[in-house]
């Protein structure tokens, strides 16, 4: 038996051989157990089983019903982390009270062990609700003290009352300590191997160079991702100097660096050009002091970043002589609409002053009409939508001119991808529009001059068939009819003149239909749409055709009346002669002085296309002058449909 353990005060307590039956593990003496506790801390790997393991030796040391390891989380809550003789689901879940009234909350003010004798009358502190749920009796406990803060508490417990004595206490607080000191050891390890991870990963993914230099020049060391990327070997390259290697001018260079570096304990930087086989080769060096007598040097070859800064100045003083030379109007404008950069000529165009300008927004010298469909614009610009602009508009010059512009910009994004500014030519298009003004300006006239020279041809037209009209009728069939009589008369004298009376007869019916068509008689007197009916039935050669009237329709003028009468004719010929219908049905829909006139036809194909011919146009200059519009369309169920739309048709002043 342990010698510590003779003066237990438990005389009654069951033998050592039953205890060991009933908790498993033999008993440790306080050497023993504090030897193995040692080794844990010096060989343990993971914190979490160095915990579990001086939790099982604490147990068996001090035969403990329950032992354990009380974490302080840096959250200010305890967790129990590690231990023995819980109930399952308690180790690694349960969170202790650490409250000031808490047996926790007091161990942890305390820098002595702590060993409460019977919980049930601790007036110090609350025995915790975990401790109650096991039916434990007495405590002791000890601080676990890390270098920088406490890791927790080293806690065993008892269904015994008076089950630990001052030997269990020292035993508890030398655990603990050891406990600390292997939580330290195994964090420092695994802080080290952490940082040793970090630098070889940092090392390898570094595309730089690497020297060790001594103050004299000489190479210590050197580091490369591949030898291929040094310009010698490098078993040939340390133990020489730098002098081996460069010109005199560029080593007395890399030596005034190498010791402004050592003598100001700074960095230094600085870029060299060497020439490899024939072509330049650009290198950056960073020198880090490395002690007091070594530079860490940092070599990039930046061949490629040179290259293409010489690019990038090249293209800008390209873009730069482009646009102080060009005749074209040019500005470099912000994302808020301010010009950040102009040329002369955009100067010259509006009549500014560069300064003026750049102290305003392209906004300012807008034509006030212009404003908004240009701020839509800027706003799809500003959202992403459009990368190039091309757009008319006008401005407004110093002089209070209007000019018109022709304006393409281009965006010039940010590095997030943010519109940043936009690059705009203005090209003024001013004498353009003006000139493009005048010839529509002339081919209206000559339009509307045609259109009158037609309607002149139209009126002569009617004018011509109604004095025709009258010509065959009053005269020819006047003459005609009286020579007629004049047969007749003779015919009773004489039986042999009946042929010659009918071929009379049939001259003068013809005379009179040829009239007729010329100009109608009842167009003097009726309606048109009766007029229209009567010509409709009198066709030899037409389909079935009808025709309806609906509404009353107004006083026409006879000019008025002639117009309807011909595009009705032109429309139902058209039908017939192009669509090759079986039934035509023309409608005149009276409302007031408004009309809607419609011929519709069940033919296979349209009746007039866009333009048409010499009828057509006769048809719509019959229209304008009535103040009317027509079209032609398919129909519902084939065919074509001609409508007339005259809004109001009101008679001709007298």
């Amino acid at each position: 038996m342990d010698p510590e353990r003779s003066a237990h005060p438990n005389v009654g307590s069951p033998s050592p051989a039953a205890r060991t039956a009933a908790r498993g593990p033999e008993p440790l003496s306080h050497g023993e157990a504090l030897a193995q506790v040692a080794d844990q801390a010096l060989a343990a790997t993971q914190v979490a089983d160095l915990l579990h393991a001086v939790s099982e030796l604490v147990s068996r040391a001090v035969r403990a019903d329950c032992a354990g390891v009380a974490e302080l989380l840096p959250e200010g809550e305890v967790l129990l982390s590690a231990g023995v003789g819980w109930d399952p689901g308690h180790v690694g879940a349960a969170v202790v009270d650490v409250g000031p009234t808490s047996s926790v909350g007091y161990a942890l003010r305390r820098s002595s062990p702590v060993v409460s004798p019977d919980l049930s009358r601790e007036e110090r502190f609350s025995p915790s609700p975990l401790l109650q749920a096991h039916a434990l009796q007495s405590s002791a406990f000890s601080t676990i003290q890390c270098k920088q803060s406490t890791f927790g508490v080293l806690a065993a417990h008892s269904k015994r009352v008076n089950a630990f004595n001052p030997a269990d206490a020292a035993f508890l607080r030398t655990a603990a300590g050891l406990l600390g000191v292997g939580i330290e050891r195994i964090r420092s390890e695994s802080a080290l191997a952490s940082s040793e991870a970090r630098y070889g990963a940092l090392l390898h993914a570094v595309p730089d160079i690497l020297f060790r230099i001594a103050r004299d020049g000489t190479y210590l060391d050197v580091w490369s991702q591949s030898e291929k990327e040094l310009l010698v070997p490098q078993r040939e390259l340390l133990g020489k100097k730098v002098q081996d290697f460069f010109t005199p001018e560029q080593s007395a260079e890399a030596l005034a660096h190498l010791q402004r570096t050592l003598a100001t304990h700074t960095m230094q930087f600085y870029e060299y050009e060497l020439d490899i086989e024939g072509e330049p080769v650009y290198f950056e060096a960073r020198l880090l002091p490395h002690g007091d007598e070594e530079v860490l040097a940092i070599v990039r070859n930046v061949t490629e970043k040179h290259r293409a800064e010489e690019t990038l100045r090249l293209s800008e003083e390209r873009f730069r002589s482009i646009f102080e030379v060009s005749l074209l109007g040019m500005a470099i404008i912000a994302a808020d609409d301010r010009f950040l950069e102009v040329n002369q000529a955009l100067c010259d165009l509006l009549g500014y002053r560069a300064s003026e300008l750049l102290q305003m927004t392209w906004m300012d010298v807008t034509h006030p009409e212009d404003i908004e469909r240009t701020r839509v614009l800027g706003q799809r610009v500003e959202s992403g939508e459009l990368t190039e602009v091309l757009i008319e508009k006008r401005y407004i010059t110093k002089k209070a001119e209007t000019i018109h512009a022709r304006v393409f910009g281009s965006v010039v994004p940010d590095v997030s991808g943010q519109p940043l500014f936009l690059v705009a030519t203005f090209e003024d298009i001013t004498e353009r529009k003006r000139t493009k003004e005048q010839l529509e300006g002339f081919e209206a006239e000559r339009r509307q001059h045609e259109l009158e020279m037609r309607l002149q041809v139209v009126q002569a037209q009617d004018r011509e068939r109604a004095s025709l009209s009258r010509d065959l009728h009053d005269s020819l069939g006047q003459t005609l009819y009286s020579l007629q009589v004049s047969l007749e008369t003779k015919r009773r004298d004489r039986g042999d003149l009946a042929p010659e009376i009918g071929t009379l007869r049939m001259a003068i019916s013809t005379v009179r239909q040829l009239s007729k068509k010329l100009h109608p008689p009842e167009l003097e007197l009726g309606e048109v749409g009766a007029v229209v009916e009567e010509y409709l039935c009198t066709r030899s050669e037409r389909p079935d055709v009808t025709c309806e009237v609906v509404g009353k329709e107004p006083a026409l003028d006879r000019t008025q009346k002639t117009h309807l009468y011909r595009i009705v004719q032109e429309a139902v010929a058209s039908s017939i002669r192009h669509a090759r219908p079986s039934r035509v049905h023309v409608s005149f829909m009276w409302d007031g002085g408004s009309l809607l006139l419609t011929v519709e036809d069940d033919g296979s194909t349209m009746a007039a296309g866009p333009e048409g011919g010499m009828g057509m146009r006769n048809l719509r200059d019959r229209a304008t002058l009535l103040h009317g519009t027509t079209t032609w369309t398919h129909g519902r169920h084939g065919g074509s449909v001609f409508r007339l739309e005259i809004p109001d048709l009101a008679p001709s002043p007298a």
